[in-house]
């Protein structure tokens, strides 16, 4: 692994499905569902971060699961994309907006999981079996892609103003040094 270290997959492959009390039933990830998912045998895996590796223990197709999330997610936090591997959707959300998205999220009762990763943040969707599935990744993408759009205008309004601020005071620099001379 050369961008991430294996305590930080560790983390992502853990990531299971959540079970919450919905406010409107279609958005309900079935508790029940839920608890099958967790009883379901999942890949071992252990990290050992001092000589970069990542055990894995499972499966032929969990083994190769975890292989495909590694080649994914280890690569530079911009080449990050969003994915679909296996039953996790990953998505990159901005590091200044991470705690601005789970905020929304979780207000939403949205179910998912927050990855910091190093010089990358992944909001992880853990898709539970539902027919409810699609419509919960859709609406956490719109939230995330809102909130990382009003970040960035934000930031575009901000370099703007400093742009603004500096040429006043360099107009005023120069207005005092005329009336000097």
């Amino acid at each position: 692994m050369q961008h991430r270290n294996p305590a930080e997959i560790q983390q992502l492959l853990g990531a299971r499905p959540t079970a919450f009390a919905p406010r409107q039933s279609g958005l309900a990830i079935r508790a029940s569902r839920a608890a099958e998912l967790d009883d379901a045998p999942s890949a071992s895996i252990a990290a050992d971060s001092e000589s970069n590796v990542l055990f894995v223990r499972g499966t032929k197709e969990q083994i190769q699961e975890v292989e495909e999330l590694v080649k994914a997610v280890d690569v530079e936090g911009e080449k990050l994309e969003a994915r679909s591997i296996g039953d996790k959707h990953v998505i990159p959300v901005s590091s200044s907006c991470a705690n601005r998205v789970r905020g929304a999220l979780s207000q939403l009762q949205l179910p998912h999981h927050l990855v910091s990763m190093g010089d990358a943040t992944l909001i992880v969707l853990c898709d539970d079996g539902s027919e409810d599935f699609a419509s919960v990744n859709s609406q956490t993408e719109e939230v995330i892609s809102t909130l990382q759009k009003s970040e960035k205008e934000k930031q575009q309004q901000d370099t703007a103003q400093a742009k603004a601020d500096e040429q006043n005071q360099q107009k005023a620099e120069q207005k005092n040094q005329k009336e000097d001379q």
